[in-house]
């Protein structure tokens, strides 16, 4: 599977939709990192915020590949 994370709605061809995941995260709630080490403290391996980023996280370890782009820079990256 493709995962296709983004700041901002993309147009994603059908025929790119069958393989791949899309996540416009300009829709979403995901905060910033407190620093707290509650991920290694408290909840080894998990972030102790319940925010929307909690859905994204299964499918960044389950994807093949990981396309991330930002509307702040031109930049996509791309992960096999």
């Amino acid at each position: 599977m493709n995962l296709i994370l983004s700041d901002r709605a993309l147009p994603v061809p059908e025929v790119c939709r069958a393989s791949s995941e899309f996540f416009d995260l300009s829709q979403m709630r995901i905060a910033h990192c407190l620093g707290c080490f509650g991920c290694w403290v408290r909840t080894p391996g998990r972030c102790v915020i319940r925010d929307d980023a909690v859905r994204i996280y299964p499918r960044i370890a389950q994807a093949g590949n990981c396309c991330m782009s930002a509307a702040s820079g031109a930049a996509v990256m791309i992960f096999p």
